[in-house]
């Protein structure tokens, strides 16, 4: 008798995009077209893409760049209508630009630090910030700040931050460079959980589509699963290398982990990696770079890998299956 297959899907580039002069820093996909994406760099810019695809290569155009940042753009998130896109500096400011016109509309002043990090709420009425200065804060969408998280907060950078919906209306996670990753509510605002697990810095987190699990990776090359509707920790992975940042695919039950030059792919089911990806050789002229950000297609079919060459690459998966 044949043995039960697992779906699992594996991934080849084609196609890259060149318009950065430094690190790629995040990508935002547009949440109803699937030929734009927005990418945000240490060159001090974001670029708004219009992408061309077939079924055997992705290319794309730069059809505006947003500047207005003095320093490194670390961060950057969509609203869920795309009108708006919310930027994080180094300049220790965040920027809220009309995408459409092209200019910025807010520009939010209040960390004393570089910020790290910038997500929109769900509902797009609130944005949530964390910041070297080891805060993570609150605001409208006028600017105006509303909280500032330092109660049994971080202990130092805070590196990531996510909006997830709770029965106050939202929770916010956030992760940073003591190791932890904290769970806060809003009414009142309070640390209702603290998870730990690593021995280092926390680089990324990544929350599933169902918001049930959560998955986080840090300098100590440690990936963790935890499930978020009972915080039970499911199982440490080691990636072998300091981890730059994970992804739970939109669709498919498989998360994505950056490391070094490669992108590894986890099967959720079978608690294991089944495919290391890595840039073409034909694909950069001098030492092969390194994975910072990766951000999924809305249908889970590509993923968009931003390097230290300022390069994006593009790699579609296709199904395939695991007999074990």
């Amino acid at each position: 008798m044949e043995a039960e297959r697992q779906d699992i899907y594996t991934g080849r580039q084609f196609g890259a995009l060149s318009g950065h002069n430094d690190w790629v820093t995040k990508i935002c996909v547009f949440p109803s077209n699937p030929n734009q994406i927005i990418t945000s760099s240490r060159d001090k810019s974001v670029i708004i893409w219009e992408l061309f695809a077939n079924e055997l290569v992705m290319s794309g155009k730069m059809k505006k760049s947003l500047i207005g940042h003095d320093h490194f753009v670390t961060d950057c998130s969509l609203s869920k209508d795309g009108g708006f896109l919310i930027t994080s500096s180094w300049d220790r400011t965040l920027r809220l630009w009309d995408i459409q016109k092209g200019v910025t509309k807010r520009t939010f002043l209040g960390h004393t630090n570089d910020v790290m990090c910038v997500a929109f709420s769900s509902d797009n009425r609130q944005i949530i910030s964390g910041s070297r200065d080891r805060t993570v804060r609150l605001w409208n969408t006028l600017a105006v700040q509303k909280y500032a998280f330092e109660k049994d907060g971080h202990q130092d950078c805070v590196s990531s931050v996510q909006a997830v919906p709770s029965k106050s209306s939202i929770s916010i996670l956030s992760a940073g460079h003591d190791g932890v990753v904290k769970n806060w509510e809003l009414s009142p605002v309070i640390c209702t959980k603290t998870y730990h697990g690593h021995s280092g810095a926390i680089n990324s987190m990544s929350v599933s589509p169902n918001y049930t699990m959560l998955v986080s990776g840090g300098r100590d090359g440690a990936v963790n699963l935890w499930k978020l509707d009972n915080d039970r920790f499911v199982k440490r992975f080691e990636a072998g290398g300091p981890v730059s940042c994970v992804s739970f695919n939109p669709r498919f039950f498989f998360f994505a982990v950056g490391v070094g030059s490669s992108v590894q792919l986890y099967n959720i089911k079978s608690e294991s990696m089944y495919q290391s990806i890595e840039p073409l050789d034909n694909d950069y002229t001098k030492a092969k770079p390194q994975v910072v950000t990766f951000s999924w297609s809305n249908d889970g079919t590509c993923l968009f890998v931003g390097y230290t060459d300022g390069r994006v690459r593009m790699f579609g998966f296709t199904k395939a299956y695991d007999t074990n």
